[in-house]
């Protein structure tokens, strides 16, 4: 047992708390038991290391959870003392280990702690998976009760990280309609589809094999990326904890509100908003029939799930009936043919196809198909919904038909529009002009040049010691300098991105996370990190390419959108705007969102950082941390943000009207929504007519007059909002 253990090394060094410790001497103090505070942060610590955070914030997220159980008020420092010295008793046991980046220089360093023993580290996953004192724990999905105010019966705020104001503003007498919509989702009751997960169990226990080099859906297979593989492998050893601890069990999530009026669950992992491998497992605990249109629909989440969604409704179905043997047969030998395994969202698919052989079945036996009892929760999807809001909010005629705000077709049969294929289309126009107008010296030195950034980037990402690495990083400097600047290592970046110009696909595969965030004012380094995050999954070669080769496609994007999507454009510059006004004012930004009356107060404040030393490991560690307590108006990120909190404060109302004004239980991720296949027609219809009726009434310049702006109000263009009722493709 570890648990027991690192308690027992945990109340050993506070036995050595003295005087001195000032961030350390409440844990004596306030009686804090040891074990407590270790089986509390377990939990926050997988997390912590699946998204790779810094050691410093896994200590502080440690230290505030032990603070806010034994109820102590917020004190950054406190907690980072309390958090580094549990984070020593894991290193110390060997269940952990730390390491520091630029070690060279103390004063800019940073701390990281991975798993050192994989086997302890699953030991201690089973013993959280088996005590029930432990469970449920922060994340563990539960029913909360009915919301009426702004705090619900535990202490939670119906708005988190909200401002004190808002959070006491809401009530059931002033937001009847937002709270009606989140007691609704958290009364849906799921369970895990226990036939899926004795699949996913299988395919786990056979990746478990480090020899293992075989099709699977799971993303740590064959990743070649340490950090990435270990989150993979964090995730997926969670969801099965907590699968494997609830599998007979009803489940019901606590949901509550971020300060834009977005509605979030507190459950981790194991949710409808998270990954494929966990949202798949989830099916509804009440079953409803299929009804007259259910198969077709649940035909259409299956060529969606597949990938095969830029065709028309009718098509997608035609697809699948084509294909159906073959995933009748899926689901009937799912270890023999993998087939499935080629989906964009494998397990859903794989859900899906056993659906459909469920189906089968039951009618082998004579019932009718439209009184199956399904239990699957099938999606319908916005199209670039960010734009689509900017789209809607600047009644942008010309872009209108890209996502998919007005009926669109080819030679008279309806096709969806496609934002990201049309700004990928435009890039790869100035591409291969730039390309083409690139000096001879650059075309003719462009393959050694592709060849030694190649060449020493793959040998930095093989070297095994810091100081290899350190030398290589030298050798690509070195190399750098001898093309010039930066603007000179840029010129070839053209000819780099050249090479993709006759695969649209993966074009529109590259583009679609900048196009996405465009929306939510995403900036021209924003894009640029994004692709380089990105684009080395999409393609081998993008592995190997300089930094800035990936910041100037970033960059080219952001040009492309700007230029060719001028009412979201015009939209973005308007918020910038309004955002210069406000801070003139020195004041948030601060409205109630038409409709739904959630009160948003974009509270950003500057917080105050420091740079502590403590002892850790037996060595001095000088950490900088935020003092979250401590904080002024942060002017220059509400200037960033304001385009994105706009339009995600009426993404929110516009989902919040959808599950207040649906009959049925609803599923919800932003702007996804899901129910029984057989609610999918209606569901169709109400997330237009809900679209509608927000739009008509101008919720813009609601939102300007309340803050005295109306003069910023740019002239709109000519789509009208009742043209949503008639598209086929801006929900589906």
């Amino acid at each position: 047992m570890i648990i027991p253990v690192l308690g027992k090394r945990l109340q050993d060094k506070f036995d050595k708390i003295d005087g001195r410790w000032t961030n350390r001497r409440w844990l004596i103090e306030k009686e804090i038991d040891p074990e407590t505070f270790v089986k509390l942060s377990v939990p926050i610590i997988f997390l912590c290391i699946q998204r790779k955070e810094p050691m410093v914030k896994t200590a502080i997220r440690a230290g505030n959870a032990v603070r806010k159980h034994y109820k102590q008020f917020d004190k950054t420092e406190y907690s980072l003392g309390a958090g580094l010295m549990l984070l020593e008793c894991f290193i110390e046991e060997g269940v952990l280990k730390w390491f520091e980046t630029n070690t060279d220089t103390s004063k800019h360093s940073a701390y990281y702690v991975q798993v050192k023993d994989w086997n302890k580290w699953k030991s201690l996953k089973e013993e959280i998976a088996t005590d029930d004192e432990t469970l449920p724990f922060d994340g563990w999905p539960c029913r909360n009760t009915d919301w009426y105010e702004g705090y619900s019966d535990s202490g939670l705020p119906f708005i988190r990280d909200g401002h004190a104001d808002a959070i006491a503003a809401v009530s059931t007498e002033t937001h009847g309609l937002l709270m009606g919509a989140v007691n609704k989702l958290q009364n849906t009751e799921y369970r895990i589809n226990s036939r899926l997960y004795g699949v996913w169990k299988s395919l786990r226990n056979e990746a478990k094999d480090k020899k293992f080099t075989g099709k699977s859906p799971f993303k740590f297979v064959g990743e070649t990326n340490r950090q990435r593989a270990t989150s993979y492998i964090i995730e997926a050893d969670t969801i099965e904890m907590m699968v494997d601890r609830l599998i007979d069990e009803p489940i019901h999530h606590t949901y509550n509100c971020d300060f834009r009026g977005r509605i979030y669950n507190t459950t981790v992992f194991l949710e409808e908003q998270a990954s494929d491998q966990a949202k798949a497992l989830l099916q509804y605990s009440a079953s409803s029939p299929l009804g007259d249109t259910g198969l077709q629909w649940l035909m259409i989440h299956a060529a969606n799930v597949w990938g095969n969604d830029k065709i028309s409704l009718e098509k997608r179905i035609e697809f699948v009936e084509e294909n159906m043997h073959d995933y009748i047969l899926y689901a009937r030998d799912p270890l023999g043919n993998r087939g499935w395994m080629e989906a964009d969202k494998a397990w859903s698919f794989l859900m899906c196809c056993m659906e459909f052989e469920e189906i089968a079945n039951w009618c082998e036996n004579g019932f009718d198909y439209e009184a199956f009892p399904s239990k699957v929760i099938c999606y319908i999807d916005g199209s670039n919904n960010g734009i689509q809001h900017l789209v809607s909010m600047s009644r942008d005629d010309v872009a209108a038909p890209y996502v998919n705000l007005v009926k669109t077709d080819q030679g008279g049969e309806a096709v969806p529009g496609d934002i990201y294929m049309y700004v990928a289309g435009k890039v790869w126009e100035k591409i291969q002009t730039m390309a083409g107008d690139a000096s001879k010296d650059v075309v003719s030195s462009y393959p050694t040049v592709k060849k030694e950034f190649f060449r020493i980037t793959k040998k930095i990402d093989s070297a095994k010691t810091t100081p290899e690495k350190r030398e290589l990083y030298d050798e690509l400097a070195t190399f750098k300098s001898t093309l010039g600047d930066s603007r000179d290592v840029a010129k070839y970046a053209a000819l780099f991105w050249n090479q993709f110009k006759d695969d649209p696909k993966l074009q529109r595969k590259m583009v679609k996370r900048n196009v996405m965030t465009i929306g939510y004012g995403a900036t021209k380094g924003g894009m640029g990190q994004q692709f380089k995050d990105d684009s080395p999954d999409m393609h081998e070669d993008c592995r190997w390419i300089p930094g800035g080769w990936h910041f100037w496609i970033g960059a080219l994007v952001f040009d492309t959108c700007y230029e060719y999507l001028l009412g979201p454009a015009m939209m973005l510059t308007m918020f910038r705007d309004l955002a210069e006004h406000e801070n003139g004012l020195d004041r948030f930004l601060t409205y109630n969102t038409p409709f739904t009356n959630f009160p948003v107060i974009q509270n950003y404040k500057k917080a105050k950082t420091k740079r502590s030393e403590f002892l850790f490991c037996g060595k001095i560690i000088r950490p900088c941390y935020v003092m979250t307590e401590e904080k002024s108006i942060n002017k220059q990120k509400q200037l960033s943000s304001t385009a994105p909190n706009v339009t995600h404060s009426l993404d929110a109302a516009h989902l919040t009207m959808v599950v207040a004004e649906s009959p049925f239980e609803v599923t919800t991720i932003h702007d996804s929504f899901g129910c029984h296949a057989g609610d999918m027609g209606q569901l169709f219809a109400i997330t237009r007519e809900q679209f509608l009726k927000l739009y008509k009434e101008n919720p813009l310049d609601n939102i300007l007059g309340q803050v005295g702006c109306n003069h910023l109000l740019p002239t709109m263009g000519k789509w009208e909002p009742s043209e949503i009722l008639d598209s086929d493709f801006a929900f589906c």
